[in-house]
């Protein structure tokens, strides 16, 4: 019982950490989603997701979160506006998304 307790300390300090992939440096997460709420001056949670435009700043953040922050599609899945699309399509959009810019 101990060790679990242990194991949740030592995971929560690895998430608070500056996260280091392949000597990149990334950056927290929120620090992106605040800069994609100044760039385009809309809030996410705000963000309508039944029109073209609101869909394509999501698929925006996306490029955003596994680029600048590093996440990986199953913490991406995680967030409210990503939830309603199922975890296979993350990659498809990310490549789509990619290959407009």
């Amino acid at each position: 019982m101990v060790f679990g307790a242990r194991r949740i300390g030592f995971i929560s300090e690895i998430m608070q950490m500056e996260r280091w992939v392949d000597e990149r440096y990334f950056e927290p997460f929120e620090r992106v989603l605040i800069e994609f709420e100044q760039k385009h001056g809309v809030k996410l949670m705000e963000m309508d997701m039944t029109n073209f435009k609101g869909k394509r700043l999501r698929g925006e953040l996306l490029v955003l979160l596994r680029d600048k922050a590093g996440l990986k599609y199953n913490e991406i899945a995680e967030i409210k506006i990503f939830s309603d699309l199922s975890f296979n399509s993350l990659g498809s959009i990310y490549r789509n998304m990619k290959n407009m810019k």
